[in-house]
């Protein structure tokens, strides 16, 4: 599937995936369902369905500033429902509640879910509600074979795995994975793809994975400056990354065994956080 990655709106590639998965499964009813919605435009992974091919969609932004420039980039196109809600595992903020709040159907296409926390509990939590086609952002960071989840919550996500477990007690199989977002199909319609389900760790981008290493001395070093580092790196100088103190050598430290020839390692103090 990789090579149908194509950007109309969207960040990675999601769009071409969108495009191939139901070129190959079939358009049964034009319906999709998208949050965190933003403003409807940026890096969306629906908006070319519903302003361009006039698919219906429910477009649910909770923050409040987000929702108003929501509300106009919806201007004009009636198709595009936007509402301003948070979604939550549970409550009157559940999915299936709030579809039926807004009167949105419950036959749908796409759920696309980006929300930068609590994305694995709201797909745990779907029940009478079954996308043909599930969308949903994982933490990057984390490598294929850790299946970590953040408290209900914080700011930290899923990892791949851990939502790839999720999606398979819903009856879903894994289509495809772009940097950022894993691409599931019901199980009931997935033969239609044409390839058998592939392995997560053979689909899954390692481009965003940073690796802690040492030294035969237990001097540990980051293998780059991790890419969610909110700052930028100068020779010498420390800097504070959550619990890791990390200095750039003022010679860069090189371990060509370990690096792809010109990478220079980063030397780090350590406060080991486990998971």
């Amino acid at each position: 599937m990789k090579q149908f990655e194509k950007n109309i709106h969207s960040q990675f590639g999601e769009d071409g995936i969108v495009e191939e998965l139901f070129e190959r499964i079939g358009i049964r009813w034009a319906t999709c369902i998208e949050f965190g919605a933003w403003d409807g435009l940026h890096l969306s992974n629906t908006l070319h369905l519903w302003r361009t091919l006039g698919w219906k969609a429910l477009l649910i932004e909770g923050d409040p500033t987000k929702y108003q420039a929501l509300l106009k980039s919806t201007a004009g196109h009636p198709q595009a429902k936007p509402l301003n809600r948070m979604v939550t595992p549970s409550g009157s903020g559940r999915l299936e509640s709030l579809v039926e709040e807004s009167g949105f159907s419950k036959d749908i296409d796409l759920l696309s879910i980006d929300i930068d926390g609590d994305d694995v509990y709201i797909l745990e939590s779907l029940d009478s509600l079954r996308p043909r086609v599930v969308i949903v952002e994982y933490n990057p960071t984390i490598p294929a074979h850790l299946n970590v989840r953040q408290s209900p919550g914080e700011y930290f996500g899923a990892s791949a795995l851990a939502l790839h477990e999720a999606a398979r007690s819903k009856g879903y199989s894994l289509a495809h994975a772009t940097q950022v977002n894993l691409f599931f199909v019901h199980g009931s319609e997935f033969s239609k793809l044409g390839f058998p389900e592939p392995r997560l760790g053979d689909v899954l981008p390692q481009d965003h994975l940073t690796y802690l290493i040492t030294s035969y001395d237990g001097t540990p070093f980051l293998s780059k400056v991790p890419p969610y580092f909110p700052g930028t790196v100068a020779e010498g100088r420390p800097l504070d990354i959550g619990p890791y103190r990390i200095a750039r050598s003022p010679a860069p430290v090189r371990f060509p065994a370990l690096a792809e020839e010109g990478d220079a390692l980063v030397k780090v103090e350590v406060k080991i956080k486990t998971l």
